[in-house]
Formats: C-alpha cells, structure tokens, sequence
C-alpha cells in the first residue's frame, strides 16, 4: 500500500518508527500488575491474491518485510487483521513466521479474517473453510474484526469457539455502518459493546476482545469493566482433520461415508478425455468438468497433470488458476515433482490434500514434501509402501503404518503436531485388505491392497 504513495522503500523505517514510538507511550501507562503489550498490525493491503492482484512471492516478501521490521520495533505481539481474501491471510501468516524464524525471535501471532453482513468473507469464504485455511499454522489465536458489529459475528464466534483449537478474538466495530450526510457513522452504544464482549467471553471462552471502526476510548473502557473479573468458558476442541476450499470445509472423517474424490481430472489415468483437455489447453472445459464432477456429488477433487515431456507445473498452475476460486471442493495436488506440488500450493486458498508420500525411497520424497506441507498449510495423504514395496496384507500395512511412517517423518519433520496424525477410515478398515476408498462412490471403485494414512 505505501507504493501507492512512493513510500514504498520506506516500509521497514516507517514500521520501525511506528513499533518504537507505541512501545515507549505503552511502557509510560505499564504496571507490574496491568502490564501494557504493543500489538504489531498488519492490514490486507489492496491486493486480492485469490483474484491475480499479485503474485505470492511479492506479497510474502511484503508482508515479511514489514513483519521484520514491527519484530526489530519491539512489538509483543503480531497480528494480521481485516483478512478478506483467504489466500491473502495464509501468504501473511506465512511471512510473518518466515520473519520471526530469520530474526529467531518468536511473538504471539493473531490472524483474525473479516466476514461481510451476509456471514462470509469478501470473496464468499465460510469462517469453517477460514479456520480450516488457518489452523494447521503455528499461530495462537484466529479471529474476527472489522465489517460489522457484535450482534452480526454472534454465529462466527460460536463456530470458532466450537471448532478452533486456537484462542479466539473479537475486534468488531461498533455495529454496521451508516451513511449519514457521506459520512460512515456507528451508533453502537458502548454498553451494548460491552454486554456482547461479556457474552463472547462468558458464554464461548472468548480470550481476545477488543473494537475496530467506529469504537471510542469511552467503549474500549466499557468493554475493561464488563469483563474484567469474568471467567471464560471452558473450552475443550480436539482438533478434527479436515480440508477446504475457498468456500467451504470438508472433514476428513465424514459423515455419512464414503468420502469421494473424483478422479477424472487425472492425466495419467487410461481415460484420455482430460488428459486432451489439458493438451489442447481448454482451461473453461476443464472448469465445465470440475463443476460437473461437484455437483455429482463428488467431495474433492483430484488434480494430476503429469504427461511425460511435457511442462506438468504449467499445467496445473494454469488449472488452478481457472478453478481454485470457482469450485467449491478442496482439491488434492496429485504429483511426485516437489517443485509442482509447491507451485499448485501457492494458488489454493483453502486448505489442499498432498497426493501423496510414502517410503519407497526412504525419505527422499519425504524430506522434500513435509516441510513444504508445513508451510502452506496442507493434509497429507500418505500411502503404506516402505523399501520392500507396498504393504500387501492387513497385517502388514497395520505393521508398517502409523509407527514406521511416524519414526520416518519425525526425522524430517520434527515440529509437526502429533495430533493431525490419524488413519482414515481405520474403524472401517477389515482384515482382507479392502480400504474403503471409492472412486466416486462406486464399491467397484474401492481400492484394495492399499491402506491410506493422512496428517490431517
């Protein structure tokens, strides 16, 4: 945004300054029993992602940079606000921790996304594939801020009160804005603040509350004395796996089974029909396919664009950028090339599905895709083969399983959570070797012989 106004090669003097100067005023008003904490903001800037604005490299180097500098400014807390893209909020939290892991300094971090009246994000992202998006980073609390008042961000609140794992915070205006005389106006009381701050807390575990536009001095202190002495809700969420796309969130363990993935967006399958779609470079054909296979019924879509000489990476870039934000299923990157699987992650705003690992070649692959599945965000699928092949009995893929691939990515991934580790469909797993995966729902279609792990 300060290239709008040729400051652009002041960022890091003029974030500086800025985190110095709060930090100073801040430590004039600080007691040893109400200590005062600085939080470092970082806005959407005026680039949507999601939509080609702007590339994800210039925008994690933007938001790297200024996350930089509010890090060396001595700020105690980072917070991303008024996130209206989703792809936009993960390029964000991905600077900011690509940041503090330069500076080997590690804040608190905040990411709190904007829902409009009608509940969804500007480009009509549910808060459920929000969080999705969101949680699998090493952030502390997601949140809401900004749009509308408390009363609108009621049924968000209860949802990631429910649902996030994270601490929650609630930054809302004070009530919708009105155009008198020009002029945006919030009539919200600071009472009427004050009372659903209390509810937020005392009723969902709120930890985080706060005001945006339109909130006064005179609010913020309304809201102190309403919750001050309150004790938040117990709050006890296991986090559940699941995947996303730019608009809705799909959970791995769904009800009712079988969870279908439709593979007919897969060049290496003997149906040639996509395969020549994706040659002859027919991208509004292949968005006609994705949104057909969808309303199908199929939950997520699998994307494989390999053919052998050609450029697989433009093919899947040019792809997703044709349906990422047009089709409502996650999608799974189907790929062995590491470099393609991380060029598909960048253009995927909700939460994708890796297709897949496993340890044929020791930890080769491995080594490679976790750490990438780390930064973006993504599920893994991961398949029980190892050096002797794949596991073709019950027993073996149970004996190979969890604890083989666990010791193996421990190595190469020491700071994943533990907790996302879990094999889909276990309870349905039988002792012949038959895995309910069905290719779009047809028992014909169910793999055999091949049991499936995911870091969900």
């Amino acid at each position: 945004m300060l290239g709008e106004f040729d400051l652009r090669d002041r960022v890091h003097e003029i974030n500086l300054k800025a985190a110095q100067l709060a930090k100073e005023v801040a430590q004039q008003f600080s007691t040893k029993d109400r200590p005062r904490f600085v939080a470092g903001s970082m806005g959407p800037t005026t680039k949507l992602p999601s939509l080609g604005h702007i590339g994800f490299e210039a925008m994690v180097a933007s938001y790297e940079e200024q996350a930089a500098a509010l890090i060396e400014g001595g700020v105690d807390v980072l917070l991303i606000e008024t996130a209206q893209d989703l792809l936009q909020a993960k390029i964000a939290t991905i600077g900011v921790l690509e940041a503090m892991r330069k500076s080997g300094k590690r804040l608190p971090v905040t990411v709190q996304v904007t829902l409009q009246e009608s509940g969804t994000m500007l480009l009509g992202t549910e808060i459920g594939a929000a969080l999705t998006a969101l949680e699998p980073f090493d952030v502390d609390a997601i949140g809401l801020n900004c749009a509308t008042g408390p009363k609108e961000m009621n049924d968000a609140v209860r949802y990631l009160a429910l649902n996030s794992t994270k601490e929650v915070s609630v930054l809302p205006n004070a009530g919708l804005p009105q155009n008198v005389g020009g002029h945006a106006v919030y009539k919200l009381a600071s009472q009427d603040l004050a009372e659903y701050h209390k509810h937020f807390v005392q009723d969902y575990g709120v930890r985080i509350v706060g005001g945006c536009c339109g909130t006064t001095p005179e609010h913020l202190k309304a809201v102190v004395d309403a919750v001050s002495g309150v004790e938040p809700a117990k709050r006890d969420v296991k986090r559940a796996g699941a995947a996303s796309s730019a608009y809705t969130t799909v959970p791995l363990d769904l009800e009712p089974k079988p969870l279908i993935v439709a593979e007919e967006m897969n060049t290496t399958t003997r149906v040639e029909q996509f395969r020549k779609l994706v040659q002859g470079k027919k991208y509004d054909d292949i968005l006609a396919l994705a949104k057909k296979l969808v309303n199908e019924g199929s939950h997520m879509l699998d994307l494989c664009c390999a053919i052998v000489g050609e450029d697989e990476k433009e093919y899947i870039t040019s792809i997703l950028e044709k349906i990422a934000t047009r089709v409502p299923a996650p999608i799974l990157v189907d790929s062995t090339e590491a470099d393609v699987v991380e060029e598909a992650l960048k253009r995927i705003p909700g939460r994708a599905i890796i297709n897949s690992i496993n340890l044929e070649d020791g930890e080769k692959r491995t080594s490679k895709v976790l750490p990438m599945a780390k930064r973006y965000g993504a599920a893994v699928i991961a398949l029980t083969i190892d050096e002797d092949g794949m596991a073709l009995t019950a027993d073996k893929k149970v004996a190979i399983g969890p604890p083989h691939l666990r010791s193996g990515y421990e190595k190469v991934w020491p700071r994943w959570h533990r907790s996302d580790f879990r094999r889909v469909n276990t309870a349905d797993f039988d002792r012949t070797g038959r895995v309910p995966h069905c290719r779009n729902g047809n028992p014909e279609g169910c793999r055999t012989n091949q049991e499936r792990t995911a870091f969900g």
